[in-house]
């Protein structure tokens, strides 16, 4: 996949200055500690409280770039796996997929409605990428309806039967998308949001091409 080859290209970019931000960081985490534990009583009482203060953010920040470098190590192995077709249940699916925006429901005050077609027939998929496109599509429904009044914020996620495939349907209450914006939604690096990568979706076409 495209999207796949230019996230691992990025993952392997990134990965190397964040293991020094974090080295670095490490060794100053320990010469501030060795400052603190001083019994150099020439310093001052501000100057230990600084110390005290600098380190409380030093950990905190080295914190943040062991997490972001999780987060790379993660995308690497999500792309480079081979794709895992087997059967699997729409319900299923859908049910684990929707877990995890379901969580963050409450702090927006939405609901999620799941409805399914009867007797929908089973689907050859990757659970671990298909859930990935229902958790992103169902973020994005969620943040589109902030807006919305609270009774408002409804999600419909469907799963229809279309002769032999098995329809998807995501649909929130939002705004809806500007006319301008439709070409470029699946562009990689196109984003809306003040604070979106423009990933989220051109990973999504791409996983469902695929399938």
């Amino acid at each position: 996949l495209v999207i796949g080859e230019m996230a691992s290209t990025l993952a392997h970019e990134l990965n190397q200055p964040l293991g020094a931000i974090a080295n670095y960081n490490s060794g100053c985490i320990r010469l501030l500690k060795s400052w603190s534990h001083s019994a150099d009583g020439a310093r001052s009482g501000a100057d230990a409280t600084e110390a005290a203060s600098l380190l409380v953010l030093m950990e905190k920040c080295n914190a943040q770039a062991l997490r972001a470098g999780e987060v790379v190590r993660r995308i690497r192995e999500f792309v480079r796996r081979p794709p895992d077709l087997r059967p699997q249940e729409a319900q299923s699916l859908l049910a684990a997929g929707l877990a995890a925006a379901e969580a963050e429901a409450p702090e927006w005050e939405a609901q999620i409605r799941l409805e399914l077609d009867p007797g929908l027939p089973q689907l050859a998929a990757d659970r671990q990428m298909i859930e990935k496109v229902i958790v992103n599509l169902a973020r994005n429904g969620l943040e589109a309806m902030r807006a919305c009044e609270p009774a408002e914020r409804t999600l419909r996620v469907r799963a229809v039967q279309r002769q032999r495939q098995v329809e998807f349907q995501v649909r929130d209450r939002g705004c809806g998308v500007p006319a301008e914006a439709e070409p470029l939604l699946f562009q990689p690096f196109y984003t809306t949001k003040s604070e979106g990568l423009g990933l989220g979706l051109a990973i999504c076409r791409s996983i469902i091409e695929y399938h």
